[in-house]
């Protein structure tokens, strides 16, 4: 009798630690992924683009990490996947740490005789930094698809300063 009830306990016993590390588990996991996300986002979160208030069809990129991204594009919203991107696009190239870029921009395979605006906040921000391709749009920054083959336009009226605040912990 002795023997059965403390078998009872013991097997209620086990069920419960059971039940604990379970969940000590999967809040690992859970801690582990925000971990892993939070990682491979650290220098894609540094990177921002913004257009001009006071300047018509002026657009910022702007990279605070400390590495460069490469493959920058400018691309008309609503082109989600990188086969629709290069249409209307603005290949910017690289863009060094700790630097912004500025650009007037027309629109895309415009005649300079004709020299159409577009709205730049129509927009968003294709780039590669060391752990994978983005998209950073004005409401969130998502991982984007592989490398586009397309070809865009390179845009004129080009200037770079440096910025403060460069770096992963700023």
């Amino acid at each position: 009798m002795i023997a059965a009830f403390t078998a009872t306990v013991a097997a209620v016993v086990s069920l419960q630690a059971y039940a604990d590390q379970r969940d000590i588990n999967r809040s690992q996991l859970a801690l582990n992924t925000d971990t892993q996300q939070r990682a491979e986002r650290r220098y894609a979160t540094r990177v921002n683009w913004w257009a001009s208030t006071e300047y018509k069809n002026v657009v910022f990129i702007q990279n605070r990490s400390p590495v460069p991204v490469t493959d920058v594009l400018i691309v008309p919203r609503g082109r989600r996947s990188e086969s629709e991107i290069m249409g209307g696009a603005y290949d910017i190239g690289d863009v060094p740490p700790c630097r912004t870029f500025t650009a007037r921009l027309q629109e895309p395979h415009a005649s300079v005789a004709s020299s159409r605006l577009f709205p730049v906040h129509e927009f968003d921000l294709v780039f590669n930094d060391p752990s994978a391709r983005w998209i950073r749009s004005r409401e969130e920054l998502r991982k984007a698809d592989a490398r586009s083959t397309g070809k865009a336009q390179r845009p004129t009226n080009v200037e770079w300063k440096s910025v403060g605040d460069c770096g992963e912990d700023g």
